[in-house]
């Protein structure tokens, strides 16, 4: 049995995971993440991650 993840999805569970074990708090993480992705990054990220929960369901 496979649960369908989507990429980015994905990506973000392993950032957080890779923060939370290196040590560095989740709004830290978040916003390394966030930041590493460019300008208006928070929009973008808010609406990939809408379309990747909607996906999901």
């Amino acid at each position: 049995m496979f649960i369908k993840i989507p990429l980015f999805f994905s990506l973000m569970i392993a950032a957080i995971v890779a923060g939370l074990t290196s040590g560095i708090d989740i709004t830290t993480t978040m916003n390394l993440l966030i930041g590493g992705m460019g300008t208006n990054s928070n929009t973008a990220l808010s609406y990939i991650l809408l379309g990747s929960l909607a996906y999901i369901m």
